[in-house]
């Protein structure tokens, strides 16, 4: 429900840029249904294009043209996409997490070897 409050303050020219909006009506979506029963998918649409995916491509846009139900099918379609895109960076960030943890584990080796120099040295 709370969703539904913010997206009806929303603007979908802030969010959309003017070729998407022009997909969604050409599917039959108006304003209303982007901004209540959609507002999700728009906002991942947005999240995934600032970090350089594509989610509404031409294919997309063509198998859609050819169903009997273009409205539903370009939703679904959307949707599985950005599940996709959701995974990926899931895995570069878990990746990411993993690389860090390596590095601090090799920095607080090399911190103990050098502790071990100092005291059998006794620097």
């Amino acid at each position: 429900m709370a969703n539904k409050d913010i997206g009806r303050n929303l603007e979908l020219t802030n969010i959309l840029i003017d070729e998407e909006i022009k997909i969604f009506v050409w599917c039959g979506l108006n304003e209303i249904d982007l901004k209540t029963r959609y507002y999700d998918l728009i906002l991942n649409i947005d999240k995934a294009r600032k970090q350089w995916n594509i989610v509404i491509t031409s294919s997309v846009i063509e198998y859609s043209k050819k169903d009997k139900n273009p409205k539903t099918y370009f939703v679904k379609s959307l949707r599985k996409r950005n599940k996709i895109l959701e995974r990926r960076i899931t895995r570069k960030t878990i990746n990411q997490r993993k690389i860090c943890d390596y590095i601090l584990i090799i920095i607080y080796i090399i911190f103990l070897c050098i502790c071990l120099v100092k005291k059998i040295y006794k620097i």
